[in-house]
C-alpha cells in the first residue's frame, strides 16, 4: 500500500531527527503555495512539523496560533487559536483536530469557503520552548459556466450571422475566450479571433463575473457543412479547458433559374383564378335558384 502524504512527511520527518545539525530545533514542512480552493468547498492550510521535542507530546504545552493578513491595513487577524487548553475559533467552522496535533500536524480545517477566505494565512506554532512559523496562500476560485446563443446555425453560403457565448459565474476577472472551428471536410482545427469581439468582464451581485463573446459566421461554400465551432474559456479554476459548441449547417439556396417575378406571378394568377372560378359559381348558383317556377292551371288555360 502507498503510503499518504501525511505519512511521508513524518517519514521525512524521522529522517531529519536522526541528522545532528536538526536536533532538538522545531521546524515546520514547507509547502508548496498557494492553496487553491473552489466556492463553497472546504480546504486544509498545511502546518505539520517535526523536531526531538515533539517526539511525544503533551498538549498543555501546545500553542497553534492561526492568523490572516488583512490586505486593507496590513495587519494580522486571529482566525483560529489554541493555547493548550482553550480553542478560540474566530472564524466560524475552523478547526484544528487534537488527535492529528498530536500526531504533529496543526493544520487548519476551514470548512465552505467563501471569496472573504482568500488571503495570507501564517501558521504560528509553539511548543514550549521551541517556537516556528509558516505561512501560506490561500486562493478562493469559482469555475465559470457557458452556452451560445445557437446550438446549430443555418445558413446559406454567403451569407453573414452571429453567435453568442456567454460565460458566467466565474472569480477572479482573469479569463481568456477564444474561438476555434474544426473543419468536418479536413479534420483542421483553425482558429477564429480576427472574427471575434470580446466584452469586459461584468461583476454580480454575488462576486463573480460574467463575460460575452461574439463571433461572425460566413460561410462560403456548401462542404462548410458540419463544421463544428467552439468557444474555449481558459480560467485557474479549470483543470481543463471548457468549451461551448455550435454546429454549423449549410443548406443550397433557394433554386434561381426562376425570376421571381415569374413566380409571384404564377402564384397571382392561380388565386385570381379561383377568385374568378368562385364568382362564376356563386353567379350560375343564383342564377338556378331565381328560375320562375310554372304553373300548371296557367298553362292549362294558355294553351
Amino acid at each position: 500500500m502507498r503510503p499518504t502524504p501525511h505519512q511521508l512527511l513524518q517519514i521525512v520527518g524521522l529522517i531529519l531527527l536522526g541528522c545532528g545539525s536538526t536536533a532538538g530545533k522545531l521546524q515546520i514542512y514547507r509547502e508548496d503555495s498557494p492553496i487553491e480552493a473552489l466556492l463553497g468547498n472546504d480546504v486544509t492550510l498545511p502546518c505539520q512539523f517535526y523536531g526531538n521535542e515533539v517526539s511525544h507530546l503533551d498538549l498543555s504545552i501546545v500553542s497553534v496560533r492561526w492568523t490572516k493578513r488583512q490586505s486593507s491595513n496590513n495587519t494580522e487577524q486571529i482566525v483560529y487559536f489554541f493555547d493548550g487548553k482553550d480553542i478560540t475559533p474566530d472564524r466560524p467552522g475552523s478547526y484544528v483536530p487534537k488527535d492529528r496535533l498530536l500526531g504533529q500536524d496543526a493544520s487548519l480545517h476551514l470548512p465552505n469557503i467563501q471569496f472573504s477566505d482568500e488571503g495570507e494565512y501564517t501558521c504560528h506554532l509553539i511548543v514550549t520552548p521551541e517556537k516556528a512559523i509558516s505561512a501560506v496562500t490561500l486562493l478562493v476560485s469559482a469555475q465559470p459556466t457557458c452556452r451560445v446563443s445557437d446550438s446549430r446555425l443555418e445558413m446559406y453560403p454567403g451569407t453573414e450571422r452571429s453567435v453568442t457565448c456567454y460565460v458566467d459565474g466565474f472569480h477572479p476577472n482573469d479569463v481568456k475566450i477564444h474561438w476555434v472551428m474544426e473543419s468536418k471536410a479536413s479534420n483542421i482545427t483553425y482558429k477564429l479571433d480576427s472574427r471575434t469581439c470580446t466584452s469586459v468582464p461584468v461583476q454580480d451581485q454575488d462576486g463573480t463575473y460574467n463575460v460575452t463573446s461574439v463571433l461572425s459566421v460566413t460561410p462560403k461554400t456548401l462542404e462548410e457543412d458540419g463544421d463544428v465551432y467552439s468557444c474555449v474559456i481558459i480560467h485557474r479554476s479549470l483543470i481543463d479547458d471548457l468549451t461551448c459548441n455550435f454546429t454549423l449547417s449549410v443548406k443550397s439556396p433557394p433554386d434561381s433559374s426562376t425570376p421571381a417575378w415569374t413566380i409571384g406571378g404564377t402564384i397571382g394568377g392561380t388565386i385570381f383564378g379561383m377568385i374568378v372560378a368562385l364568382i362564376l359559381a356563386v353567379i350560375c348558383y343564383c342564377c338556378i335558384k331565381a328560375e320562375p317556377i310554372l304553373d300548371p292551371v296557367h298553362t292549362n288555360q294558355e294553351s
